[in-house]
């Protein structure tokens, strides 16, 4: 079976680009619709309604930016394994996977100062702070608005914030690198999946 793999490279980078303009796409309405209901809350007195949903709204926000993230890493993962084993790419332009066929995740380990300040300062760790920040504050206003006891309400808004911080960008991150792993396993057998 003759292949074309110039194709399949092109189309598995659309697809990848595709998958990164929808998140950025999802990132731009949420922040449409979180200006008009501010908006309107200017307007309205009863601001427990639009706190609630600005605050499931953002956390479940969290979750589509995530699940939007897995078509990237993988389209373009599977670009790069195309390209270097069938293309023949030179390696010094691998942009995913290192020169001596290591893990990517094992290569930054060696340095865990860049790392983890690539880690923590990347764009997609920015965006899924400022989620779990914005769902948090929405959470902190219902709750100044329905409990009495200042205590209480900064310990759940605490609590939500870590809940979905570790819960859900830490879990994510872990699924992030087992396929990553799993991707470098492929390159360093030279084999395209079928």
């Amino acid at each position: 079976m003759d292949c074309n793999y110039e194709k399949i490279y092109e189309q598995y980078w659309l697809h990848a680009r595709h998958a990164e303009i929808q998140r950025w796409h999802f990132v731009a309405t949420t922040m449409i619709i979180t200006g008009g209901l501010l908006a309107i809350l200017k307007l309205n007195e009863n601001a427990t309604f639009v706190f609630i949903f600005l605050a499931i709204f953002y956390a479940l926000g969290l979750f589509v930016l995530k699940s939007l993230r897995t078509p990237f890493i993988i389209f373009s993962r599977l670009a790069e394994i195309i390209a270097l084993n069938e293309l023949k790419m030179d390696r010094k332009y691998a942009r995913f996977f290192p020169q001596n066929n290591s893990s990517l995740v094992q290569e930054k380990e060696k340095k865990n100062y860049y790392h983890w300040a690539e880690k923590k300062f990347s764009l997609n760790f920015t965006i899924d702070l400022l989620y779990a920040f914005f769902s948090s504050y929405f959470l902190f206003e219902i709750l100044t608005l329905k409990l009495n006891n200042i205590i209480y309400t900064i310990l759940l808004t605490l609590f939500w914030f870590i809940f979905l911080l570790y819960a859900i960008v830490r879990k994510t991150d872990q699924n992030e690198k087992k396929r990553h792993d799993e991707l470098s396993k492929i390159i360093k057998n030279n084999e395209i999946p079928q």
